[in-house]
């Protein structure tokens, strides 16, 4: 999936995709340490599982590289849900929520336009950015690094 899309044409037409970000928080004495995971509806309607970052920086530290490791694409309910994870492995709560469209999509780059709010409330400004996540040549080949770039806060 490949193309370009100009700033006239950023945030018209936006797909019924959604995104959400959940902040993962796990218990005292886990080995894991509590992180931010971006899950992101795909395209194409054969692949009905989200695909999943896990992030090491909340949102509005994006805008400097951050590190992501790729999991295992998600389930589709994890767009909605709030609460404990089976398996005494944390809880999770929603911090952002929106709108996505794919603009590039290739082994080595990933870029999304994203339409939300801050405040996840419908009176704060409607946020209109660019996240890119490119591929970090490493041992895991499942770390990138990920780049908010907000283009406008109306």
């Amino acid at each position: 999936m490949g193309g370009n899309s100009t700033l006239e044409e950023f945030g018209k037409n936006f797909p019924s995709l959604q995104f959400v970000v959940l902040y993962h928080q796990f218990p005292s004495g886990s080995n894991r340490k509590s992180h931010w995971d971006l899950l992101v509806e795909q395209p194409s309607p054969e692949k009905t599982q989200l695909l999943t970052f896990e992030v090491s920086a909340p949102p509005q530290d994006w805008g400097k590289a951050t590190a992501a490791t790729q999991l295992p694409d998600h389930r589709p309910i994890y767009l909605t849900y709030e609460g404990p994870i089976a398996g005494n492995r944390g809880t999770v709560s929603q911090v952002l929520r929106g709108a996505v469209q794919w603009v590039t999509h290739s082994e080595k780059l990933l870029v999304l336009n994203l339409q939300f709010h801050w405040k996840m409330e419908e009176q704060s400004p409607l946020v209109l950015a660019i996240v890119s996540l490119t591929k970090v040549t490493s041992e895991n080949e499942l770390d990138w690094e990920l780049r908010l770039q907000v283009c406008s806060q109306n």
